[in-house]
């Protein structure tokens, strides 16, 4: 991957005035569900940190659509 001050100089030396460079990035990312303390699929430490749930019937994240 290379960084924003090279691609806008390839764009300047190789680019013309009717090229627009385009970049798609396709992430996908989990998130806590918020029902997982309540249903006992996760559980907080003395120090407030989350941890799993040994045995639980499924698990604590929410896969995010992406569009």
């Amino acid at each position: 991957m290379i960084n924003p001050d090279a691609l806008d100089d390839l764009i300047k030396t190789n680019g013309n005035s009717k090229q627009h460079p385009i970049g798609i990035f396709l992430y996908k990312f989990n998130t806590l569900d918020t029902n997982a303390l309540q249903e006992h699929l996760i559980d907080t430490l003395p120090n407030g940190q989350f941890v799993a749930v040994a045995n639980r019937p499924r698990v604590p994240t929410l896969l995010i659509p992406l569009f």
